[in-house]
């Protein structure tokens, strides 16, 4: 079974508060994109039943041991209640590790959804959604939908239907990578400002001028190549720019196909209609 696991980019990210439970509260909007990894998944029915899972993964930007990789984890969960035959998976990664686009949790996710047709499990949309929680809080943002309003700690999901059809997006990545964990030790929380429910309504034109990721300023303080990417986002022509997540990939919405000269960029496409 052959998945293309997504990614996602941020339409603005407010940092609320910190939690009892050591997550922050956020908000954000969240939009899936056409930029996938592939994601390969079958049955070993001869393997040793000792060594359930094997991964192989191609184009990684790091060595990972497979136990400690997400569609290991994935896979993990399914075999303690369903004990599930020794698997083979095979992930080409393209989406960058480390940018703030989601690529690891889409490919955990799309392993929840391989394994569960793979194995005839009949889990629906929602089972999945709270297995997928205990991937990451990012996780559930990939069973379904291509747009959430997110909050709590991400895993508090609101179907959105915003029409950004008619945009390209162009998506770069610095060489350098922050830790979620680093990035977010270093945020200065602040409840006090409109929802981005209403900033999102505003045309996109105005974006720029009222629509903030809480983390661009450290990021970029951290990596100085994110402020440069955005200003030739803009020099050539985008509507909107703005790193997503905590960092450290840049993104920008164009209204026709851009010409922008980095060796940075990563993926250009449409914005698939909602």
């Amino acid at each position: 079974m052959i998945l293309f696991p997504g990614s996602k980019i941020n339409l603005g990210l407010h940092v609320l508060s910190k939690r009892a439970d050591l997550y922050h509260s956020i908000e954000s909007i969240v939009l899936k994109t056409e930029f996938t990894d592939v994601l390969e998944v079958c049955k070993l029915p001869d393997a040793n039943k000792s060594d359930k899972v094997h991964i192989v993964l191609y184009n990684a930007s790091e060595e990972i041991d497979a136990k400690q990789n997400i569609c290991y984890k994935a896979y993990q969960i399914l075999d303690q209640q369903f004990s599930l035959d020794p698997v083979q998976i095979n992930l080409i990664k393209n989406v960058p590790s480390g940018a703030g686009l989601g690529g690891g949790s889409a490919d955990g996710t799309a392993t929840l959804h391989a394994l569960n047709s793979l194995f005839n499990l009949s889990l629906n949309s929602d089972q999945i959604k709270e297995m997928s929680l205990q991937l990451g809080s990012d996780c559930p943002l990939f069973v379904d939908k291509n747009m959430y309003h997110i909050s709590g700690r991400g895993e508090i999901l609101k179907e959105l239907s915003i029409d950004l059809s008619k945009y390209w997006i162009v998506i770069a990545k610095p060489q350098a990578s922050v830790s979620t964990a680093t990035a977010y030790s270093k945020i200065t929380c602040n409840a006090k400002r409109g929802s981005l429910l209403d900033i999102i309504q505003l045309p996109v034109i105005e974006w720029r001028d009222h629509l903030f990721n809480d983390f661009e300023e450290y990021v970029s303080n951290e990596i100085t190549e994110i402020m440069q990417i955005k200003d030739n986002f803009y020099n050539n022509g985008a509507i909107y720019a703005s790193m997503s997540g905590s960092g450290s990939a840049v993104y920008g919405l164009f209204e026709s196909e851009p010409e922008c000269n980095l060796d940075s960029i990563v993926y250009k496409g449409r914005i698939k209609a909602i």
